[in-house]
């Protein structure tokens, strides 16, 4: 579909590592609390899915902004991002398959351009 992305992330050790793992050390106070979120004082907390998305925004972005040679930025993503853990194969097969037949439903998405808004 043309208005959002869907995409699924493995995680793990085994795939390999890149710049949303870079090394960083972050001095936290005693009443952080372990389970909140990945915003850290001086940051997103390296490795993290909040690092991930941050770094894929903002390369996609900066690539896009110089596709069309846009001399200053321009918001090309939503603020946030929704995120589910996959936690078996079938759900993960159920997720492909959604990812795989959702741009047919576009025609009948309340956003399409030829469709009322119910916004």
């Amino acid at each position: 579909m043309p208005n959002h992305l869907h995409g699924i992330l493995l995680l793990g050790d085994k795939l390999g590592r890149g710049e949303a793992f870079g090394t960083r050390i972050v001095k936290s106070d005693e009443n952080s609390c372990p389970n909140a979120s990945p915003l850290q004082p001086n940051g997103t907390k390296p490795g993290s899915i909040g690092a991930i998305i941050q770094n894929f925004k903002s390369i996609s972005t900066q690539k896009i902004n110089r596709l069309f040679y846009r001399r200053h930025h321009r918001q090309v993503w939503q603020r946030n991002y929704y995120e589910h853990i996959v936690r078996n194969e079938k759900s993960l097969h159920d997720i492909r398959q959604y990812i795989h037949y959702n741009p047919i439903s576009w025609q009948q998405d309340q956003l399409h351009p030829d469709n009322p808004s119910r916004w």
